[in-house]
């Protein structure tokens, strides 16, 4: 919670971008996966966050 926190108050609305970025990367990689148990989200999250600082 505190590491996306921090992440959308640096960047901005690039922010809510890599979230979306990262949560849609969570849900197609676990889709493929057909993971049933739980799973990290903060890679995920992560490679989003990244993403949207490069956008910048």
């Amino acid at each position: 919670m505190l590491f996306s926190t921090a992440c959308l108050f640096f960047l901005g609305i690039n922010g809510f971008i890599g979230l979306v970025l990262g949560l849609l990367l969570a849900v197609i990689v676990n889709l493929i996966l057909k993971t049933k148990n739980g799973f990290a989200l903060i890679p995920y999250l992560s490679v989003g966050f990244l993403t949207a600082y490069f956008i910048i």
